[in-house]
């Protein structure tokens, strides 16, 4: 049985060992948890009226919503994911960002009704007191938690064979030998995102990371659900079922992989939040998330096989879009290891040094 090791277990590292693990391979998945982007996201689902102009990027995503319908199928288990709606408010773009939606729903019947709400029937979609008074509603758009998915994941991954093991991995490799912790196996798929060029040493990594972080206010809403509230900005709203109410992310730049909240920036996405829903002013956030993204410098992610190591594959880079592209990326790499895909190169990102 061909022994494979899943380094990373974000939603790309375990979407993977998952499906790795129903084909039948011996996977043993190796995860320290240190500063999980997964775990730290806020979980739009909502990518179809972004402003980026590379459709391969937008391809991606869009498959990427797509496949959560086959990955719950897979599971048997929809708790990570909630088809929620999203009201988007742009005033200067909101007509084109509904034609443009529009356009790509003809490809997406996923995306269900798209409509611009206004007066009294967009305030019965908002919590009490919300200010916006015109916004594109898209009633596909979901929400995700990244940690219960990847706990899902792992659990039914070991329930078909997985390993977890919960410790920091150091990797090697000789002459397409590949090393993990003392242990030798026959493939290995680098999943550990922001923190991919300490595995490869002898490559030149185009990833660098970006500080994230949010807060979250729990029991602050009473009554029903919400879609999610994507304001033009830095802010998403996102409303929970259980009344709890997360802000955020930031996007920070130039501060490697610290970890640590920074009140300034968490205060600022309070004051940020409470342009649009003023009863923030005066609440408490009790929960603090931060994570490290993975960016490269054109922003795109990339996943394939990794230059002069054969069986050796990579994903990185998804950036803030991370659990609306990280489980299609997923599963794509379980594919390629299974030989029912090729992959492509990944050298424009991770080329060996010269």
């Amino acid at each position: 049985m061909k022994k494979v090791a899943v380094i990373g277990g974000g939603i790309v590292g375990s979407v993977c060992a998952y499906y790795l693990a129903r084909d039948g391979y011996d996977v043993t998945l190796f995860d320290e948890g240190t500063g999980q982007a997964t775990k730290a996201a806020v979980g739009i689902i909502c990518p179809w009226v972004s402003q980026r102009r590379n459709m391969d990027w937008f391809r991606l995503v869009d498959e990427g919503s797509i496949f959560y319908h086959q990955l719950i199928k897979d599971l048997d288990d929809s708790s990570f994911y909630e088809k929620s709606g999203a009201l988007l408010s742009n005033d200067r773009r909101l007509d084109a960002m509904y034609d443009l939606a529009i356009k790509r729903s003809l490809n997406n019947p996923t995306m269900g009704r798209i409509e611009i709400l206004e007066g009294e029937e967009l305030k019965s979609m908002l919590p009490k007191g919300s200010v916006c008074e015109r916004a594109l509603y898209i009633e596909g758009a979901a929400r995700v938690d990244g940690a219960l998915c990847v706990d899902v994941l792992n659990r039914k991954s070991v329930e078909l064979g997985m390993n977890l093991v919960k410790e920091h991995a150091n990797f090697s490799y000789e002459s397409n030998q590949y090393t993990v912790n003392s242990r030798s196996f026959d493939s290995v798929v680098l999943a550990a995102g922001a923190w991919l060029a300490d595995l490869l040493p002898d490559y030149d990594v185009d990833v660098r990371p970006q500080k994230g972080q949010l807060i979250e206010f729990s029991s602050f809403l009473e009554g029903s659900s919400y879609p999610l509230y994507i304001p033009k900005g830095e802010i998403d709203l996102l409303y929970k079922n259980d009344g709890t109410l997360v802000v955020g992310a930031s996007h920070e730049d130039d501060m490697g992989f610290d970890l640590t909240p920074d009140p300034r920036v968490l205060n600022n996405l309070q004051s940020l939040g409470a342009q649009h829903l003023p009863s923030l002013k005066t609440a408490v956030y009790d929960k603090v998330r931060v994570g490290s993204r993975a960016y490269t410098s054109d922003f795109l992610p990339f996943y394939g096989e990794v230059d002069s190591l054969e069986n050796c594959f990579v994903g990185s880079g998804l950036g803030s879009s991370g659990l609306t592209s990280g489980p299609i990326i997923g599963f794509r790499l379980a594919k390629y290891v299974m030989g029912k895909e090729k992959a492509g190169k990944t050298s424009e990102y991770v080329a060996l040094k010269m």
